[in-house]
């Protein structure tokens, strides 16, 4: 069956997206059916066309750069601040970890806050001293660390 004909018969839906589940399902679990067949299918191609884009656009590639530097950015502060990188937890029940994250989540937030005041006090005290501080340059800058 062809990835139109589940779309046609309902098995797949046109405005529902791919996701990962569909895009690379088990190995034994869900290959047989035909429209997993088609979605797997329709996975690879969507992949290779990424990749495709990917190495054709430097733009794109600094985008996902960026990204994943504000993502490691975090997990390490994350990790600074909860374990003093020495990478145990002591909380043994689920809800002493759950307020441990929502602890975490919200000193992060914190220090992320006046950060951000912190970096725009210091601009505005640098260019009313006549210094030069570029706005393309200060979107490389981050408030996580």
């Amino acid at each position: 069956m062809s990835s139109t004909a589940c779309f046609t018969t309902g098995a797949i839906s046109q405005s529902s997206s791919i996701t990962p589940a569909l895009a690379a399902p088990p190995i034994m679990c869900l290959r047989s059916a035909p429209c997993s067949v088609s979605a797997f299918a329709r996975g690879k191609v969507e992949r290779t066309l990424f990749m495709l884009d990917w190495l054709e656009n430097p733009a794109l590639r600094r985008r996902c750069h960026a990204g994943l530097n504000k993502g490691e950015q975090r997990h390490a502060l994350a990790q600074a601040i909860y374990t003093f990188r020495q990478g145990r937890v002591i909380d043994r029940s689920h809800e002493a970890q759950q307020y441990r994250a929502s602890g975490l989540d919200l000193v992060i937030a914190a220090i992320v806050y006046w950060n951000s005041i912190y970096m725009a006090d210091a601009v505005a005290h640098l260019r009313a001293q006549g210094e030069i501080a570029p706005d393309d340059l200060l979107t490389h800058t981050s408030p996580v660390g």
